[in-house]
């Protein structure tokens, strides 16, 4: 009975986030990602299945080869996306310091508590796995074989095989994200694994969602691109592990079936793709091989590691050792006392926000996720403009804006959260009516912390493009974009940025489509009017001129804005009627 409720306990914890907002009920949330996950999943596998049912004569071999592709991307998306999950969960994955001083003082076996833990992440992983592959690996290997002569059995075999390689992918890129984590936390200790436990971390969510984001590009011309030329990178790719798991268990099954009568020029083309599936077969054995280790060495790294970790519960986290700061953050911390941020509340603000994007977990990954955005544009269409003319077109300047766009909406969005709900009493005590100088603070760090870092990333890319000068002009726009961007996406808040429990504002499910065509368009305007600003010293100083009157002008409305805030309601609003209270355990 303790281990089943204590399991129950650390499902909800899951679910559930009090330190985000107390009163919001999160059930809601998960049922709109389920429902996006699945009616996502619904969607991509119609579409893809297209090419097959629009067929007239189709075909083993052509069907063989064309569903490589497919298959690596939904192996890929199932990596991929159970690798962030546990990435969004990365505290929640282990006993933390609230499980450790609640549970520690209570009289409950150690190993109870460490198996109801190890169990509800368990079960969480399975169903987000399930969740996620559960329509595409019934709906796909069906539509793939429609208009084939094929049994009822060889069906089955196919949607078996395709549901347990990405239920295996999918177990893959959770347990390597766990691995990594309780690998690191067995070797440096709980003090120093939470010194490189924000980094490692971020670093890891920045790479599996430019990993979500690529993964299109890189599923066109699997066999083609890796499998027909002996690649060393195919055994660096871990889809492709998987895919050729999968081939291995059940590639057989369609080249087993006959192509029956098909016209002469669609024969010849099944000839030559069948030939090319032929070619690539031997290698989906070694693949396999590779797929299988990796799945085994991963959880024979993760699963005692995890154990070894949580083998102690005294009852009191551990402290962290007492040590002075570096000579880069004194020095950091005096120039932006200095210069930046000169007013008490200006510095409050600054390193307020800084601290919560650096040490807070859901502030870390909306900013993580901000610039994966930022880095797949910037991969997906700078190839488009390599060949870069004398003056720049429109299209060479979008990457910039682009991710000037995604790392403010992210800032964005991480202001919007609390810093710790528990903590919200001290803006009430300290509070002096003044949310100007704090509303400044927090704004000079979005453009000093993150637009200015963005500038600084791409300036070299830039620089092998247009040359060091026009590079360094276009960052020089660049930056007073950006301040102006981040002026606009400060305006309206209602609530003082990480002051006040989360409250979702529900807008962009309505108004989405809206933003995303009004961006476009946007940035389109803003690079023909910046190609025109680069064109000259002069466009170039009317341009930066223009843009320090914009941002002054929006100041002044965010000043006006501040006044008439009330940063003391610190609760969200409650928008329903009802409130689920839980009192059925």
């Amino acid at each position: 009975m303790p281990e089943r409720l204590l399991r129950s306990h650390f499902v909800r914890r899951f679910l559930d986030n009090d330190l985000i907002s107390p009163d919001a009920d999160r059930h809601e949330v998960l049922a709109a990602i389920s429902a996006v996950l699945i009616g996502g999943g619904l969607f991509i596998t119609l579409m893809m299945s297209l090419k097959f049912l629009m067929q007239v004569f189709q075909s083993p071999g052509r069907t063989a080869v064309l569903a490589l592709g497919d298959r690596f991307f939904f192996f890929g998306i199932s990596m991929t996306v159970m690798a962030l999950g546990a990435l969004a969960s990365w505290n929640a994955l282990s006993l933390d310091a609230r499980d450790v001083a609640i549970l520690g003082p209570l009289p409950i076996e150690r190993r109870a508590i460490v198996r109801a833990k190890l169990a509800s992440v368990a079960i969480v992983a399975a169903g987000a796995a399930t969740v996620l592959n559960g329509v595409t690996s019934v709906l796909y290997p069906i539509l793939v074989v429609a208009k084939l002569p094929i049994g009822l059995a060889a069906t089955g075999e196919l949607i078996f095989a395709h549901a347990l390689v990405a239920l295996s992918a999918g177990a893959f890129g959770f347990l390597a994200v766990l691995a990594v984590r309780e690998l690191l936390h067995a070797a440096l200790g709980t003090v120093r694994f939470m010194g490189v436990s924000v980094p490692v971390h971020a670093s890891l969510t920045v790479a599996a969602i430019v990993a979500v984001l690529l993964l299109p590009g890189l599923s066109s011309g699997v066999a083609e691109r890796w499998l027909v030329e002996p690649s060393p990178l195919r055994w660096r790719i871990p889809p492709l592990w998987f895919l050729g798991l999968h081939e291995y268990l059940a590639g057989d099954i369609l080249m087993r079936l006959p192509h029956g009568e098909l016209p002469r020029w669609i024969a010849g083309q099944e000839a030559r793709l069948a030939a090319v599936y032929a070619s690539v077969r031997p290698s989906f054995g070694g693949l396999a091989a590779v797929a299988a280790s990796a799945l085994i060495a991963v959880a024979s790294v993760a699963l005692p590691a995890y154990w070894w970790n949580n083998r102690r519960i005294d009852g009191a986290p551990p402290a962290a050792r007492g040590t002075g700061r570096s000579w880069f953050a004194r020095i950091t911390t005096a120039v932006v006392n200095t210069i930046v941020a000169r007013h008490p509340l200006a510095q409050a603000g600054y390193w307020l926000a800084c601290r919560s994007v650096m040490r807070s977990l859901p502030h870390r990954v909306s900013i993580a996720t901000a610039a994966a955005v930022a880095i797949a544009a910037t991969f997906i269409l700078l190839p488009f403009v390599a060949d870069a003319p004398a003056v720049p077109r429109v299209l060479l300047l979008v990457p910039q804006l682009v991710a000037l766009i995604a790392v403010v909406v992210g800032f964005r969005h991480a202001m919007g959260l609390p810093a710790d709900v528990r903590g919200n009493w001290v803006f009430h005590i300290a509070w002096m009516g003044d949310a100007r100088h704090y509303l400044a603070g927090v704004k000079r760090f979005g453009l000093t912390g993150i637009v200015l870092p963005t500038m600084l990333l791409l300036y070299p890319i830039y620089a092998v493009l247009l040359g060091i000068e026009r590079a360094g002009a276009h960052a020089l726009l660049g930056a007073a974009l950006g301040a102006v961007l981040l002026q606009v996406a400060m305006l309206g808040t209602e609530r003082l940025p990480l002051a006040c429990a989360y409250a979702p504002g529900g807008t962009l499910k309505t108004r989405g489509p809206v933003y995303l065509f009004g961006g476009i368009v946007a940035i389109y305007w803003i690079g023909r009017l910046e190609r025109a600003a680069l064109s000259s010293v002069e466009g170039t100083a009317i341009f930066v001129a223009a843009a320090i009157a914009l941002y002054t002008a929006l100041g002044m409305i965010a000043r006006r804005q501040a006044d008439a805030r009330n940063p003391c309601d610190v609760a969200p609003p409650l928008e329903q009627t009802t409130q689920r209270l839980g009192l059925s355990d």
